[in-house]
């Protein structure tokens, strides 16, 4: 039997600073990193798939794969912005059956339903097969933008900090996108969209500003 799908993003295990820039529940890398592991390990069965999109882990390689070696399920992994030593963590470990920058999978929903997604660790207002209904799930942003994501189309962002450190179950997801609006561009029948230009300012400075 099929096991479940799930997603994560941004746990940024070993790393002590992301405490205090996220504003993390926890008193020690200690605490968060047990933390992190039981409520995947609570969540997850072994056969299960996680699509994890980056910002993993910091650490020496070994360090790291010590921590993969713990997590349930099969692991697909896209390289996040702090993941330098993850390559070689990841040939050790025998749960990760993927690393890549992104993916593009069709998943089943139920019944004769097929969804496809686009999943990568940066948010993206436009994507593969964005115009014809595709979800995408991304990181990076430890959900900073979730408001403004929320009203741009069939988007969310996976990563633990708002999710309460859990990762997110594939209904879950479908439960959110359910009442997200058509992607930006299925608003217009043109393929030269005519929207109100946004305001990225906001999306510049998170990605320059080397806290996520």
């Amino acid at each position: 039997m099929p096991g479940n799908t799930w997603f994560v993003s941004d746990t940024h295990f070993n790393h002590g600073n992301v405490i205090r820039y996220c504003r993390r529940p926890f008193n020690s890398v200690e605490e968060m990193n047990e933390t992190l592991v039981e409520r995947w390990n609570a969540s997850v069965r072994n056969g299960d798939i996680v699509y994890h999109l980056g910002d993993f882990a910091f650490g020496s390689p070994d360090r790291i794969a010590s921590l993969l070696a713990r997590l349930k399920g099969r692991l697909f992994i896209c390289l996040g912005s702090h993941d330098r030593n993850l390559v070689r963590a990841c040939k050790q470990a025998r749960n990760v059956e993927g690393l890549k920058e992104s993916y593009l999978v069709s998943l089943n929903l139920g019944g004769k339903r097929k969804q496809k997604l686009f999943l990568s660790h940066h948010c993206h207002l436009v994507w593969p097969y964005s115009r014809y209904g595709s979800w995408h799930l991304f990181g990076h942003f430890h959900g900073g933008y979730d408001e403004l994501v929320s009203t741009l189309g069939k988007m969310l962002d996976v990563g633990v900090d708002s999710h309460d450190f859990f990762p997110w179950s594939l209904q879950e997801v479908l439960s959110v996108m359910e009442n997200r609006p058509p992607n930006l561009d299925q608003r217009t029948s043109s393929r030269c969209m005519s929207v109100r230009p946004l305001n990225t300012r906001g999306f510049h400075h998170v990605a320059q500003s080397g806290m996520t």
